[in-house]
Order: structure tokens, then sequence, then C-alpha cells
């Protein structure tokens, strides 16, 4: 599990887990609705960034409720696409490729490497 905190208190997490070869399961990914902030989201993304490449991640695939607009809404916006449907859920999939290309994640992966060592 990856976290954010702040002040001590979990703001972000993401839960990931591998599912076959260089494709990885996202079984939970969330933020504290005060939170929900451009540097919390990056510095999560950060640490999905760096585990990525310590694990040759290459492809991400997730499961989320249709009810759950905001879930469905931030998944499309990062270039995930529907790859499996029934009347409860969607599943969508990506590679770190087409993740990569999306602004929000070039901003973080920028960031994250140049950052002194």
């Amino acid at each position: 599990m990856y976290t954010v905190r702040r002040d001590g208190r979990l703001v972000a997490y993401a839960m990931l887990r591998r599912e076959a070869g260089a494709c990885w399961f996202v079984g939970a990914f969330g933020t504290h609705p005060l939170h929900r902030t451009y540097t919390v989201i990056s510095e999560l993304f950060a640490n999905i960034a760096t585990l990525a490449t310590e694990r040759g991640i290459g492809e991400l695939r997730s499961h989320v409720y249709k009810t759950n607009r905001l879930s469905i809404a931030f998944h499309r916006k990062l270039g995930f696409m529907v790859t499996r449907e029934n009347d409860k859920g969607l599943e969508f999939f990506t590679t770190l490729e087409e993740l990569a290309t999306k602004p929000a994640v070039r901003r973080v992966t920028a960031r994250a490497t140049s950052r002194p060592e």
C-alpha cells in the first residue's frame, strides 16, 4: 500500500498487486474529500511511478462500480479504457506508456525526476 499522510493522518492511498507478468491490479485508490488536491495526488502518483520503475509494471487494470461516477471520470481522464462491463461495474485497463501521455501524470513524473537525490 502506498500512502500520503498529512499531520500523521492518512489522506490518500493506493493498493496495487501483481496480476500477471507486467500487469498489476489497482485494488483500491482513495483520497479524503478535503485533500483532493494536485499536491496530494502528485505525491501519490510519484510513489506509484517509483513502484512501476522498480517492479517493471507496464499495465494497470481496475474495477469500478457504475455508481461511482467520480472514479469513472478519474479513470477516463487518466486514459484508462473500458475492457469489460456488466450490469454492476466496469473493468478498466491502461498501459503505463498511455498513462505517461496524460498531462497531469507528465507533470508528476517531471517533478519526481527533477528532485535532487
